[in-house]
């Protein structure tokens, strides 16, 4: 007896909907996407009971002829492939053709669409064609699901909350729309509307529309291109942050994607202005040639791979320094000293900045420290808190930038040499590229069989912390001296012996440091990214005053 055989379509088509349809999200992401492939410029999707009772997708798209709805239901039936060839240049969001059939697989759904020249109706039942029937309708496509995982239920026991499943649409198209802006969409939930864009084109309008005002004003755009590639889009300048990297949104061609790594170039575009814990808000729309990306790795279509993902990073990166190079901000105190804001929070959306286009560091006076912790100093706009850690911090870790940027030329004889313990690999891995390293690093050393042996060091090492400096070099010279390891090593360094919290300073020691401040290339964040000024204006007091 044979062991093998072939399935029927309708079991077929179930497994198919296994795959394809994991939850009312699934439906809505398959028919929206559809309907964007067909042109449509109005979109609206309505849910009631979570999309489980009911799925409803209206577009004024291209629509459908009477055959073709009907062939629609078949598995495998496309309009966006015609032969293998075009798997290399996929520019829809849909072209699997399982879309159709696997949602009517588990459901009741109706079909009604029109071409602008006849309209034809479509039902199935839990994916059998039960009537097909000409309509009167304008152009374009409505589809209902109603009756969800009707015949599988054992579907409904992995479903999250209902709010949960519909805050899951909800994200979904806001993403969406942010992709498409010339599209406008409207969500309903129980007959409320959720959400509305415009579709007028304008992505910080549609900015406005879907994430908020207060996040659009805080949102700078960038654009830029090479060959196939192009990337448009809007970053947020440095005073507007996030707890996770779930407010990167990124598309490609229209599609939405998700892509770790393109989430980090974008929060490591911005340098130290972030904590490592915050992430910019970005809205990246990329346009390539098809034939670098391939989007068929994943049922869902959310991950995609890039050919030339290394020279995207990279544009991305510059196109976002380029626009954020100088927003560089003083943090300014909302309603301080009352009950409504007793504690500053750096990161909040509302706060105002300017870039150092528009202003330079601030001509400040020291007055007195607090708690000897925070510098209190006056200038023209305003009461000025200054963070002495952070500010301190800033300083030193510019000065050792500097300074390993570029071989020293000034050296120190020890009259005891320092010795590094070091693993057999580490030595092993110095011998074989002694004469590199020591130019990477910039002071020469030589190896015993358990050490690096240094007897002479830069004269800008300071004193005590000799080994420490020595240390961190070579770690940075076994690393390949990279950019991001000088950067790194800087951070370190100027941690140790700096100005800490419960330091006392006195009047000179306090001002100088401001002065240093105001000589930094930015000094307005720590180089771990926090804050390391807060500005409270002279407005805001007479405000508080009722003056």
């Amino acid at each position: 007896m044979n062991k093998i055989v072939a399935l029927d379509s309708h079991i077929a088509n179930l497994i198919a909907a296994g795959e394809v349809v994991e939850r009312p999200l699934s439906v809505v992401k398959e028919l929206v996407e559809n309907a964007i492939d067909a042109n449509a410029t109005q979109i609206t999707i309505q849910l009631k009971e979570a999309g489980l009772s009911l799925i409803r997708v209206e577009d004024n798209g291209d629509g459908m002829s009477p055959s073709d709805a009907t062939l629609a239901f078949t598995r495998h039936a496309t309009s966006k492939i015609k032969a293998a060839s075009d798997l290399q240049s996929i520019l829809t969001l849909g072209f699997r053709g399982e879309a159709l059939p696997s949602i009517a697989a588990v459901s009741h759904l109706t079909l009604e669409t029109s071409d602008g020249e006849s309209a034809t109706q479509v039902i199935s039942v839990q994916g059998q064609i039960s009537a097909s029937k000409l309509a009167l309708r304008p152009q374009g496509t409505i589809i209902l699901v109603e009756k969800l995982f009707v015949n599988t239920p054992a579907r409904l026991k992995f479903l999250k909350h209902p709010n949960a499943e519909t805050q899951a649409v909800v994200q979904f198209v806001s993403r969406l729309a942010l992709a498409t802006p010339q599209v406008r969409f409207r969500v309903l939930v129980d007959d409320q509307e959720v959400l509305a864009t415009s579709g007028s084109k304008d992505l910080a309008k549609t900015i406005a529309q879907v994430l908020g005002v207060p996040v659009a004003k805080d949102m700078v755009a960038i654009d830029t291109g090479a060959y196939d590639l192009t990337i448009t889009g809007m970053v947020s300048t440095p005073v507007l942050s996030r707890s996770s990297r779930s407010h990167i949104y990124l598309s490609v061609n229209g599609r939405v994607i998700h892509d770790v790594g393109l989430a980090q170039a974008i929060k490591d575009a911005y340098g130290h202005r972030y904590p490592v814990d915050r992430y910019p808000v970005a809205v990246i729309a990329i346009s390539i040639d098809p034939s670098f990306l391939d989007v068929n790795v994943s049922p869902t279509k959310l991950q995609v791979q890039f050919s030339n993902a290394y020279q995207l990073k990279t544009m991305l990166q510059e196109a976002i320094q380029a626009v954020i190079g100088s927003q560089v901000v003083i943090q300014e105190a909302i309603h301080p000293l009352t009950g409504e804001q007793t504690q500053l929070d750096w990161s909040m959306t509302d706060s105002r900045s300017e870039s150092i286009s528009e202003i330079v560091f601030p001509e400040l006076a020291f007055l007195t420290q607090l708690q000897k912790s925070y510098l209190i100093a006056q200038g023209e706009l305003g009461m000025y808190v200054i963070d002495q850690h952070a500010a301190a911090e800033r300083v030193r870790y510019e000065e050792y930038l500097e300074v390993m940027k570029h071989p020293p030329t000034a050296f120190q004889q020890l009259m005891m040499p320092l010795q590094l313990s070091m693993s057999r690999e580490e030595l092993d891995a110095l011998s074989h590229a002694t004469t590199k390293m020591k130019s990477a690093i910039g002071f020469p050393f030589h190896l015993d069989a358990h050490h690096v042996v240094i007897e002479e060091i830069p004269t800008w090492f300071r004193q005590g912390l000799e080994i420490d400096y020595a240390t961190a070099l070579i770690q940075q010279a076994l690393g390949g001296a990279t950019a991001a390891l000088i950067d790194d090593t800087a951070r370190l360094l100027a941690c140790k012996r700096s100005i800490k919290f419960n330091d006392n300073l006195n009047q000179a020691e306090a001002q100088s440091l401001i002065d240093q401040l105001a000589n930094c290339f930015d000094p307005y964040h720590c180089p771990h990214g926090r804050p390391t000024i807060v500005r409270y204006s002279y407005d805001e007091f007479r405000r508080m005053f009722g003056r």
